[in-house]
């Protein structure tokens, strides 16, 4: 069938879906599009048994990935070149 906001959750969960198919619905839904399948495959489901998308949260306290770095990377931090 093809990808409309019309078309039923339930149906929609017993057919396969390619990523761009995917990702051309939300786009032209207008929401995010970004992420692995299994991401916009449950956004699209949200999206057609609510009408909307429960965007999710992200946990308090967890900040980017690389805050774990004191100070932050700047182009001024040197880097070594090792070779065995």
């Amino acid at each position: 069938p093809k990808l409309t906001p019309k078309l039923d959750s339930k149906v929609f969960g017993k057919w396969y879906w390619e990523v761009k198919e995917l990702a051309a619905f939300l786009r032209e839904q207008g929401l995010p599009s970004s992420g692995l399948k299994a991401d916009l495959t449950q956004r699209v489901s949200d999206f057609l048994r609510t009408g909307r998308v429960a965007l999710r949260k992200v946990a308090a306290g967890k900040g980017p990935r690389d805050s774990v770095i004191p100070g932050g990377l700047k182009v001024s931090t040197p880097v070594e070149n090792y070779n065995n």
